[in-house]
């Protein structure tokens, strides 16, 4: 009995902590920052970037050993049933003969032309290009799910807006009923205002479905699981938020600024790169200068001095320099200064080619803040009248001097007039968030 109540106890513990850790992430807001960093951490392209970006690492630490002399060690041991010399009698024998030999090796190239340290150089380079191409990778995600997360914002006030078009439109419904229970209003009226109630009930269900399509276009950028998508919500802005004027906006400024972008200094560091590798292609002109030492020794059973005498008797250290001149190498020297000075034209092109379509792109978005901005108070004008004309309507149509016509009429107008104000405005916050992304702003 004890233990069935022990049992019984710990299920309810377990059960409360499920129902608590449920409770508390279904109460939890997320914020665009919040989305963009989960976002960043969990999106597979940068993860795969992050491996690209070590395998730079690796390339360069590479780079740095090859700088180190090559260093190697021999030991063998040889056994002869042939002809041999004995060095000690000076006669030719044919008994079995062994011998056994020790030796280590060093190597260093002196002068190769500088190709190994613009070689470090040029890998330095690589990595810092891999760095700047993940950072441009985490602008993109975070582009987008800011677009994603205005998008669910937008959804939401449209899911709003509908629900209170619904429900003005139910309450007429219901006066129009009074009136033509009274014998003001004939019957077709009433179909009529039904007939517009279920417009707005559908509509509600679309702007619904709609908000349901945002929040899963989110959570699918984010890659959160399957429980999490469930519970998952974003925080609504309690206030409106207060959209300056953003015509004091110096364009200028904000392409200067926008220069300083990852993918304009990828562009700069590739530039840099190849101007070494060229430097790497022209070293292969120049003579080589390396240095060999050995130190061996050996052991023959053909003497009679002992193992270890021997080794020590037999030591021949060794230490030479090669100078190595090219001649002719098939021309490979040649090509591959050539297609290095073509990389380097290349490179040039491509970041001439960067700064003119950022330039093109900072431009329209300076535009379509300017635009988005006037076409935001010119509906936010048209929505202030609307929702006057409507008040209006709504009004007489409670005192019945209103016709069906007119109560339709201007309820489409303050919905239609709501909507488009709505998207206007998150179409410039928008905008605007790309712009200050330009300016060097982080997206929050």
């Amino acid at each position: 009995m004890n233990r069935c109540k022990e049992t019984v106890c710990l299920s309810m513990v377990l059960l409360c902590s499920i129902f608590s850790n449920a409770q508390s992430v279904q109460e939890r807001h997320w914020t665009l920052g919040e989305c963009v960093d989960y976002a960043i951490e969990h999106n597979i392209s940068i993860k795969q970037k992050d491996i690209d970006i070590e395998r730079s690492r690796n390339t360069l630490k590479g780079a740095y050993m090859n700088l180190i002399p090559k260093v190697s060690g021999s030991l063998g041991h040889t056994m002869n049933w042939g002809k041999s010399v004995n060095v000690q009698e000076l006669q030719i024998s044919t008994k079995l003969t062994q011998s056994t030999s020790a030796s280590v090796d060093a190597r260093i190239a002196l002068f190769e032309g500088l190709a190994k340290l613009n070689t470090i150089k040029s890998d330095k380079l690589a990595l810092k290009i891999e760095e700047h191409n993940s950072q441009a990778l985490k602008n993109s995600v975070s582009i987008q799910v800011a677009q994603a997360y205005l998008q669910v914002l937008l959804q939401y006030e449209i899911s709003e807006l509908s629900k209170k078009t619904c429900e003005a439109s139910s309450q007429q419904v219901a006066n129009t009923r009074i009136l033509v229970d009274e014998g003001s209003k004939p019957y077709s009226t009433l179909l009529e205002m039904e007939a517009k109630a279920s417009q707005d009930t559908l509509t509600m269900v679309n702007a619904a479905n709609e908000l349901t399509n945002a929040y899963l276009s989110l959570t699918q950028l984010l890659n959160l699981p399957l429980e999490q998508q469930l519970a998952f919500d974003v925080e609504i802005p309690q206030q409106a938020e207060l959209l300056t004027d953003p015509s004091g906006l110096n364009f200028s400024a904000i392409y200067e600024d926008a220069l300083n972008l990852p993918q304009i200094r990828s562009a700069e560091l590739a530039l840099e790169k190849s101007e070494y590798d060229l430097k790497v292609a022209k070293s292969y002109y120049y003579p080589t200068i390396s240095m060999n030492a050995t130190y061996g020794t050996y052991y023959t059973d053909t003497q009679d001095a002992a193992f270890f005498t021997q080794f020590n008797d037999n030591r021949n250290p060794y230490l030479g320099f090669t100078l190595s001149v090219p001649i002719f190498s098939g021309l490979n020297a040649k090509l591959a200064t050539k297609n290095a000075g073509l990389n380097l034209q290349n490179s040039r092109l491509t970041l001439d080619l960067n700064k003119q379509e950022l330039y093109k792109l900072v431009q329209s978005v300076y535009i379509d803040v300017l635009n988005a901005y006037k076409k935001y108070q010119a509906a936010m004008s048209s929505s202030l009248s609307s929702k006057e004309s409507w008040n209006v309507i709504n009004f007489k149509a409670q005192e019945g001097a209103a016709t069906t016509t007119e109560v339709i009429v201007a309820m489409n107008n303050w919905y239609s007039s709501e909507s488009e104000c709505l998207q206007a405005k998150y179409q410039y916050l928008f905008n605007l968030k790309i712009l200050d992304f330009y300016r060097g702003i982080p997206i929050r």
